[in-house]
């Protein structure tokens, strides 16, 4: 966390793959006085992914129609998910981003956690921080972005150094069209 005391200011958010998903990162990130948005694959969290199982979780969908092809949206969270199977474990919150083409067919999904809170009027600028994690995004974008998400005037958005910038992480994409 080397900028983390000179930002913390600004009420960052940092953003990172799934080997920052972890309780010692995640821990460090809020006593630099930040916030985090890490990618969260199940394969890789069996505390988080026992924990998803069976439970209900909370669900918002949007449809688009972008240059004549429609998409589905589907936005899933789960608040106050232990990161690990500790007595000292980090509650997060945990969110999924579906998008499935006009057939139905899923093209993308990814899954996050997040110590900010998740509910259907943020999930979506939620999801755009993560997905942002990997796509080049014009900084002024992603600062109204986070603005939206923290309801604070415009900061960072960190990028957690030493990642794969440019890699889509624990989200696939299936299609490119």
């Amino acid at each position: 966390m080397r900028h983390g005391p000179a930002v913390a200011h600004r009420q960052p958010i940092f953003l990172g793959d799934d080997l920052f998903a972890c309780q010692p990162i995640a821990a460090a990130v809020q006593q630099a006085g930040g916030n985090f948005i890490f990618t969260c694959k199940p394969t890789s969290h069996p505390t988080i992914a026992e924990y998803l199982d069976g439970a209900e979780r909370e669900e918002h969908r949007t449809a688009a129609v972008t240059r004549g092809k429609r998409t589905t949206t589907i936005y899933r969270w789960l608040s106050a998910v232990p990161m690990r199977d500790t007595k000292d474990a980090l509650s997060v919150n945990w969110f999924s981003v579906e998008i499935q083409n006009n057939k139905g067919k899923r093209t993308y999904y990814n899954s996050f956690v997040t110590d900010l809170p998740v509910a259907a009027a943020n999930v979506a600028e939620l999801a755009a921080c993560g997905r942002a994690r990997w796509k080049a995004c014009p900084r002024a974008v992603m600062s109204v972005v986070k603005a939206l998400v923290r309801k604070i005037p415009p900061g960072p958005i960190i990028p957690v150094a030493g990642s794969d910038a440019g890699m889509r992480g624990g989200g696939r994409a299936l299609s490119d069209g």
